[in-house]
């Protein structure tokens, strides 16, 4: 499970994805080009040589970056209903509407992950369809940056109970089924209401049943 969720989930303070803070160094170069003559002298078309000067940027980060992978999902019942925790932040004190999620583990692939993570937050068990997508982010470690990459996955849930007993790390308060079209308003960062709009296309488009009745 990561100690970090989505796009601005670090301490409590929502952002947008960014590089991270960098320099930029610039320096400058000559560059020749040719421009062709009107004309032609005894059948052979003529070039002007002309040289410029360009500037050119080179950019470097002022701080070491590390990179994380996590991955999760929109585990969906019959009823269109997802699976969904609340967690609470540590700096705030307030609750979150979270979508499970969390760090892979030695030697697993995201899809496991995710199926992993769902189960462990929710008690829920359930087996991938299809990604929806990833994103990913920046914030701060202390002395270094962290870049986020987070993987969702469209699940389908086969069995479990709603339960946070599974929780490991204690992150995840409650577990809830929330009706797709109300899950969107409670989420409190906005990549996961992304996430949640892809569904929704999805569900529009093929409807909830055909969905869950695909090929994984």
């Amino acid at each position: 499970m990561e100690a970090e969720s989505v796009l601005g989930e670090n301490n409590g303070a929502e952002s947008t994805a960014h590089e991270p803070d960098i320099t930029i160094t610039t320096h400058s170069t000559s560059e020749e080009f040719c421009i062709p003559l009107p004309g032609e002298t005894c059948g052979v078309r003529m070039y002007r040589k002309f040289s410029r000067t360009i500037s050119v940027e080179r950019r470097s980060t002022k701080q070491k970056v590390v990179h994380e992978i996590t991955a999760g999902g929109v585990a969906l019942n019959s009823l269109c209903e997802a699976a969904v925790i609340q967690r609470r932040n540590l700096v705030t004190d307030e609750l979150q509407w979270c979508l499970p999620k969390g760090h892979l583990e030695n030697g697993e692939t995201k899809i496991d992950a995710a199926i992993r993570e769902i189960f462990e937050e929710t008690g829920i068990i359930a087996k991938p369809i299809h990604k929806i997508g990833h994103f990913d982010y920046y914030f701060s470690g202390g002395n270094f940056l962290i870049h986020k990459t987070v993987h969702h996955y469209l699940m389908r849930a086969v069995g479990g109970f709603l339960t946070v007993e599974n929780d490991p790390d204690e992150e995840a308060e409650s577990a809830y089924y929330v009706p797709i079209k109300d899950l969107r308003s409670l989420l409190t960062y906005k990549n996961e209401k992304f996430i949640i709009d892809k569904v929704m296309r999805e569900i529009e488009g093929r409807g909830v049943t055909a969905i869950l009745g695909g090929e994984s």
